[in-house]
């Protein structure tokens, strides 16, 4: 409980930085992602809007509970990466259930290689990421919380920073780029990405 408190005040003050910068299950698919050509990856974006899904997903989580199911472990891409760094570090035995084959087969496959990104699963089923990312979207209100924010007069409306956003949460709007909330981990990529540093990771100017 201890570590789940630190974990959404994190979120709220500094962004879901665990997902972005630490979160190896999530960098595990993006990277593999980069092996397959664009053409044969899905823009989920470019088909629904992202945040109401993670956050019916994570309501879902959250339920299931009270009426006598439990979801948490069964079909948790980071519990499975857990499992085979442990299994080929150590030798643990792996008893793959069909819950975990079926998180393999959404995790590494449809919501990893063959998603734009690598982050499908982080953005659709991933309790904790999307639990990050309402704490962020309801921080960003206050003005010195860190999130990653756009210069507006600095954009040169280039779309890299769309083209590159591994979570497909940077998108250009009347020509600018924008930044949303509710999926950003704050990986930084959009901001090496831009030509003319009009994105960065700081606190709301006022």
């Amino acid at each position: 409980m201890l570590s789940t408190l630190l974990l959404l005040v994190a979120a709220f003050f500094l962004g879901p930085v665990f997902c972005g910068r630490l979160c190896p299950a999530g960098a595990f698919t993006e990277y593999l992602s980069k092996l397959v050509p664009s053409k044969f990856q899905i823009s989920w974006h470019s088909y629904t809007e992202i945040a109401p899904i993670r956050y019916g997903m994570l309501a879902g989580f959250c339920l299931v509970p009270f009426f006598g199911g439990i979801l948490a472990c069964s079909y948790c891409n980071f519990f499975l990466f857990d499992l085979l760094a442990n299994y080929y570090t150590r030798g643990y035995f792996i008893s793959l259930t069909s819950s975990l084959l079926l998180t393999a087969i959404m995790w590494v496959l449809v919501f990893g290689i063959f998603t734009k990104g690598g982050r499908g699963f982080c953005n659709f089923l991933c309790p904790v990421g999307a639990a990050q990312g309402l704490m962020h979207a309801i921080g960003c209100r206050l003005p010195f919380v860190l999130r990653v924010r756009v210069d507006k007069n600095q954009c040169i409306g280039c779309g890299l920073c769309e083209k590159k956003c591994p979570m497909e949460s940077a998108e250009l709007v009347d020509g600018k780029a924008q930044i949303n909330q509710h999926n950003c981990i704050c990986c930084g990529v959009c901001q090496h990405a831009c030509p003319v540093q009009a994105i960065s990771y700081g606190r709301k100017h006022e």
